[in-house]
């Protein structure tokens, strides 16, 4: 079994301020915890670009805040982890760019029919960073 799994974006809807897309055949994104063992991710997320995988992105959970740090302030600190499926393969989306917050809604069962349904991503289309910006 291969060490990632890709996937591709499917244009759900677009409107002025978002994108939403749906992840073909992706029913779960997981992040690993403490003991390794897969958990259910929901919530921020990114999506960086993988040298080794020229216009795919992995797609990681990202935690984020202002504070002192290196650099002068004000600064702003992302931390990125990666998501896997149920397999545990990292996921790769085919996505050329960058993107440091997206928003993940996880799949659910539709009891309907009884099938999953795919996770989806929202994007901002304007960004959603104003943290630099006093009020």
């Amino acid at each position: 079994m291969d060490d990632v799994a890709k996937y591709k974006l499917e244009l759900v809807s677009k409107d002025e301020t978002y994108t939403r897309c749906r992840i073909g055949e992706l029913d779960m994104a997981y992040y690993k915890d403490y003991k390794d063992e897969l958990q259910k991710f929901s919530g921020g997320c990114g999506l960086i670009r993988c040298k080794e995988y020229p216009g795919y992105c992995f797609l990681c959970m990202t935690y984020h805040k202002q504070e002192d740090g290196e650099f002068s302030m004000p600064n702003y600190i992302v931390d990125f982890s990666p998501l896997y499926n149920k397999y545990g393969q990292m996921i790769l989306i085919e996505y050329n760019h960058d993107d440091i917050f997206t928003s993940i809604d996880r799949g659910y069962k539709d009891y309907m029919t009884n099938k999953w349904v795919d996770c989806e991503l929202t994007f901002w289309n304007n960004g959603s960073f104003d943290e630099f910006i006093k009020s």
